[in-house]
């Protein structure tokens, strides 16, 4: 049996991707607004030390523990959530409909093709108006750096430029994904995966929370509002899987 893919959305569901673009819009335009404003920008900047503090104090020195966080903020690392959350997308009926595979993984490429536009819009605007800043390894103290603590390894636990979080961006979007495609008890395991590949920044100091919370949110909420409910994406995703699905070329496990 072949996949089927559906090209037209019903009356129900285009009002359900109305609503999921403005909610998702307001979400990241309200974290964005709440930090830049003077107001609750205190409370961001106290919650950032906060959490520093305690997740970078916990790999003062030597252990097992700080040698598996130095670990996991090697760069290579950064391919390791692909293996852990690809299953989550080929597996049948896991998450995604067997015959429906093919479509969520062109939809996908399509959210991360947008994800890049909006990263590099983001990029230039934090440029232009001085939004980055140091990462808290570098601009708080005591900072305990993994990267001392373990020269050997080439791993990231600073950054002169740490806003925004695009890792921890491309991981929402892949757990949003999932969640929206069928929220059962895997897609919440794929979205705590995604977490957990989150915090090894997060406790090396590499990146402040806002910067996750705040940068990494703003980019995952509007790559899923322009490449998940606008209808252009969805569309192109349908006909190039279409297209895929119909050479005789593909292999039948893909259909």
């Amino acid at each position: 049996m072949t996949a089927t893919i559906i090209l037209t959305t019903t009356p129900d569901q285009h009002t359900a991707y109305i609503r999921g673009f403005s909610v998702s819009m307001a979400l990241g335009c309200l974290l964005l607004g709440s930090w830049l404003c003077p107001i609750t920008r205190v409370w961001w900047d106290t919650v950032d030390q906060a959490v520093f503090f305690a997740l970078n104090g916990s790999v003062a020195a030597p252990s097992a523990w700080s040698q598996l966080w130095a670990l996991m903020n090697v760069r290579i690392m950064d391919l390791v959530p692909l293996l852990f959350l690809l299953p989550f997308m080929l597996i049948p009926d896991l998450i995604i409909n067997r015959h429906q595979r093919m479509q969520a993984g062109m939809q996908l490429l399509m959210i991360l093709i947008v994800m890049l536009v909006v990263r590099t819009v983001l990029d230039q605007v934090t440029e232009i108006l001085a939004w980055r800043g140091k990462s808290p390894s570098l601009t708080l103290q005591p900072a305990y750096l993994l990267s001392s603590m373990y020269p050997g390894l080439p791993l990231k636990d600073s950054s002169s430029h740490s806003f925004p979080g695009d890792h921890s961006g491309v991981l929402m979007i892949v757990a949003s994904f999932l969640l929206l495609k069928s929220c059962n008890r895997w897609s919440v395991l794929a979205a705590c995966v995604s977490s957990l590949f989150i915090a090894p920044r997060l406790i090396a100091g590499a990146h402040w929370l806002s910067d996750i919370l705040v940068g990494g949110v703003f980019i995952a909420s509007v790559s899923m509002a322009f490449g998940f409910y606008m209808p252009w994406p969805r569309q192109w995703a349908d006909g190039l899987a279409k297209r895929i699905l119909q050479h005789p070329l593909t292999p039948g496990w893909m259909r």
